[in-house]
């Protein structure tokens, strides 16, 4: 098993922003996109200070693409001094929340997902030496040229979907 993490994505916001609509959307994204685990492993909120309160939330998505290649992203938000507030947008009253959001997505290309390539003590060897000539001269040029650059897209697509949603203007 090799996990080649790409470059991260990160985004930054300061102001007002939805913050509910923000987390369904990016749940609603990883559904969307058939990506299997969906695990949120850490979700914290911090007592409300004057100048607002503090949450950081981190959620886990894999997605098998074939027996040997699997996607991941790794979703990270820390938001600060959120505060709810009410705005007149297009003469109507919303709540919303001001703050200063921070998130990081990491894509991860993770090959030998299912271990094929591991086995007892006698062939462990062999099955190392056969899994690095498959990956560096049978399928290099996938893995480089195809499964790497989608794996950063789908990250690059997560990332799109939260500046619209924060409301950044998205180039």
């Amino acid at each position: 098993m090799a996990e080649y993490p790409q470059g991260p994505i990160l985004i930054k916001h300061r102001g007002f922003f939805d913050y509910s609509k923000l987390l369904q959307n990016v749940r609603k994204w990883f559904i969307d996109e058939d990506f299997d685990m969906l695990d949120m492993p850490m979700y914290k909120q911090k007592f409300p200070t004057p100048t607002g309160t503090e949450h950081e939330f981190k959620m886990k998505a894999e997605k098998n693409v074939t027996e040997y290649v699997k996607y991941k992203i790794e979703f990270f938000m820390r938001v600060y001094n959120m505060r709810d507030v009410e705005i007149i947008q297009d003469g109507k009253k919303i709540k919303v929340q001001d703050g200063q959001v921070w998130i990081d997505i990491l894509p991860i290309l993770e090959l030998d997902w299912q271990k094929r390539f591991k086995g007892p003590k006698p062939w462990a060897d062999f099955l190392k030496a056969l899994d690095e000539f498959y990956r560096n001269y049978i399928i290099k040029y996938k893995i480089v040229d195809y499964w790497e650059d989608m794996c950063f897209l789908k990250a690059g697509q997560l990332g799109r979907i939260v500046k619209e949603t924060l409301g950044q203007e998205v180039i």
